[in-house]
């Protein structure tokens, strides 16, 4: 190994080591306000816009949709580069916006979190669940986000070692689950996941 390799090699350790150490910090506080979390909440609102002319349902839905969008297609554009650091921040800040959403699910109920435009603002999962007639799943739900959470920052630290097919197929594969898919009719609100098994096909290599 030359030294151009070995000084590669250690700084993808690092980089590994450093979101192992930023995921388990925002996991063990994944109910305090941060910086990162300002920015979702950017995402949030602007994605109730984004969706604002696509029915009620999707409205609703819209901030969290776009929370996992955003990431989501910041992830494929650094796969389609082969930019090793930036698959593994998009990938990171996915883990990081499933940790935001599974804090908001988890409040559907007690609806205790400060809501913008105040106090008779919609909770969105609230409505959502309530829709769906499942509202006391909500923590249940919101483990199912932490779940997500983990999963991208596991392909984040994986992504930081090697942009190879395998990476791209399995954050494509997540990132497709992580889809949420709102249909409405007049009395009742299905939530499904997009079949996936068409993304994880063989892919290009990246080099």
């Amino acid at each position: 190994m030359d030294r151009e390799e070995l000084w590669d090699t250690v700084k993808t350790w690092t980089s590994s080591a450093l979101v192992a150490a930023a995921g388990l910090y925002f996991v063990l506080t994944r109910k305090d306000y941060s910086l990162l979390d300002a920015a979702d909440l950017f995402v949030h609102e602007l994605g109730h816009l984004v969706f604002a002319f696509m029915g009620e349902p999707l409205r609703m839905a819209g901030g969290t949709l776009l929370q996992i969008i955003v990431p989501v297609l910041l992830t494929a554009g650094f796969l389609k580069g082969a930019y090793r650091p930036g698959v593994q921040f998009s990938l990171f800040w996915l883990g990081q916006n499933f940790l935001n959403i599974s804090v908001y699910a988890q409040d559907a109920r007690r609806q205790m979190l400060p809501l913008v435009g105040g106090p008779h603002a919609r909770h969105d999962w609230n409505w959502m669940l309530g829709q769906m007639g499942i509202l006391d799943w909500d923590q249940a739900i919101g483990f199912i986000f932490i779940g997500l959470a983990f999963v991208a920052f596991a392909l984040s630290r994986i992504g930081a070692q090697s942009c190879v097919p395998p990476v791209r197929r399995a954050a494509a594969t997540i990132a497709c689950l992580a889809r949420l898919v709102f249909v409405a009719d007049s009395r009742t609100l299905l939530l499904g996941l997009l079949p996936c098994s068409a993304i994880s096909v063989a892919r290009d290599p990246v080099h």
